[in-house]
């Protein structure tokens, strides 16, 4: 054993990128409890569920909706909390407005020439998340605990948001779709600064679908002069890529 041990060590050394306390790590790793390793797998398994993370976000909002109203709390602008619009639910009114607030005023078009919304990426938030607002996840929190699916969540993508609003889900019909992502048909093309969170855009797919958009075929115009891209001609994707 202790020659094992020794030779693993040696190998290491010489590779020189695994180290002799990284090899412990994994030894200690692997020798978990099986409740912790349970636990590790239950919070990997929900991390990969994105699109039920992104339903239990809509249940938990429905919940709310009928309820929540315009409070703005103690020291906070008047200018985060947009006027009530007659007949539609404040939390509508305010999830819209959190969006709107964050898109740029100019005209972004995909390589189609399509023009979409979109938002500035942030350096150091990959994922174009924000805040959700203070008086939402309090609202969250006084909900019975079978109806709060989705809490302490501090922060959430906007194209989620963009999703809920215009009530664009996972058909939920399909296998395996809890692992769907939310795909952008206009993949996104040049937005190198930019995030694209226009609701014509989305729809939930597979990773792999999601992967397959933006090839070099989708975007071409299509030669029997229908007028369309090849991608909706041909049925590659569907919906098309725009």
């Amino acid at each position: 054993m202790l020659n094992h041990i020794q030779s693993n060590h040696t190998w290491n050394n010489r590779i020189g990128n695994v180290s002799w306390v990284t090899y412990m790590d994994l030894s200690t790793k692997m020798d978990a409890p099986p409740e912790e390793q349970a636990k590790k797998k239950q919070k990997t398994e929900e991390h990969n569920n994105i699109a039920k993370r992104f339903m239990d976000m809509c249940a938990t909002f429905d919940s709310i909706k009928a309820t929540y109203t315009r409070q703005v709390p103690f020291k906070q602008s008047e200018q985060d909390y947009p006027p009530v619009v007659k007949d539609e639910p404040y939390l509508l009114t305010h999830l819209k407005f959190m969006v709107k607030i964050k898109l740029i005023n100019q005209e972004f078009k995909t390589r189609t020439g399509r023009i979409h919304e979109v938002t500035i990426k942030k350096p150091q938030d990959k994922d174009n998340r924000y805040t959700v607002p203070s008086t939402i996840r309090s609202a969250i929190v006084l909900l019975p605990e079978t109806e709060a699916l989705w809490k302490n969540h501090n922060k959430v993508e906007l194209k989620w948001i963009t999703c809920y609003l215009a009530d664009i889900k996972p058909n939920t019909s399909q296998t395996g779709w809890e692992k769907f992502e939310c795909s952008h048909r206009c993949i996104e093309f040049g937005l190198n600064s930019y995030f694209c969170v226009d609701a014509s855009c989305m729809t939930w797919e597979s990773k792999s679908i999601n992967q397959s958009r933006g090839n070099p075929w989708c975007a071409k115009q299509c030669s029997h002069n229908c007028g369309k891209i090849i991608c909706e001609c041909q049925g590659m994707h569907n919906p098309p890529c725009i």
